[in-house]
Order: C-alpha cells, then sequence, then structure tokens
C-alpha cells in the first residue's frame, strides 16, 4: 500500500503541481530545482512538528500529509507570484527575530 501511495504522490509532485515560479521567466526550472530542497524539507519538518507524524508509524499517512503539505507549499508560492521575494523576507526577518529573542532571553537552553 505505502509504495502506491508514494508512488502516486512523486507523480503529483513532479508531474502534475505547476512550476511556481514561472513568474521569474528563464532562470523558473533553475530556481525550481534549487527550492524544491527546501520546499521538500520544509514539508517534511511540518509533517512531523503540526502533524505530529513520527517516521515509521505509518507510511501510508506520512506519504499522504507530506504529499498534502508539499501540494498546499507549492500553491501558496505559486499564489504569491511576484510579491514572494518581498514575503520571505518578511519570513526571514520575523524568524531570525524569534531566534534571537529565543537565545537571549534562554541561552542556556537553546545551547544544550
Amino acid at each position: 500500500m505505502y509504495f502506491f501511495i508514494a508512488t502516486i504522490g512523486v507523480i503529483i509532485r513532479n508531474g502534475i503541481l505547476p512550476n511556481p515560479f514561472v513568474f521569474l521567466g528563464e532562470s523558473a526550472e533553475i530556481v525550481n530545482i534549487i527550492a524544491t530542497i527546501a520546499i521538500a524539507l520544509l514539508s517534511y519538518w511540518i509533517v512531523g512538528k503540526v502533524f505530529g507524524y513520527e517516521s515509521g508509524d505509518c507510511p501510508a499517512l506520512g506519504s499522504i500529509l507530506y504529499t498534502f503539505v508539499y501540494s498546499i507549499i507549492i500553491f501558496v508560492i505559486y499564489g504569491l507570484g511576484e510579491n514572494l521575494f518581498f514575503v520571505f523576507g518578511i519570513v526571514t526577518t520575523v524568524l531570525l527575530a524569534v531566534g534571537l529573542t529565543r537565545i537571549l532571553l534562554n541561552p542556556k537552553k537553546v545551547v544544550k
């Protein structure tokens, strides 16, 4: 069952989902290849942290969740279009601020 669901997930991610970076023109394919790695890691992290899935619990469910989260991220990026880099700048700034605040407030807890 897992192999079947994982295969469908690969087909959806690589064949059906649009390239969300089409607004970049000629460099869209290169950016998509590079960004795919970051999107995959982010999807994996979200499935584990947000949905509480632990690797190996139910592989078919993990594959479904991963494909679902990956698709949502792709459509969010696609929807943002040319505003993408502005939004990434804001998100990066917020994440850095939260991280630095956490380190400054609890340095012993973070550095273990």
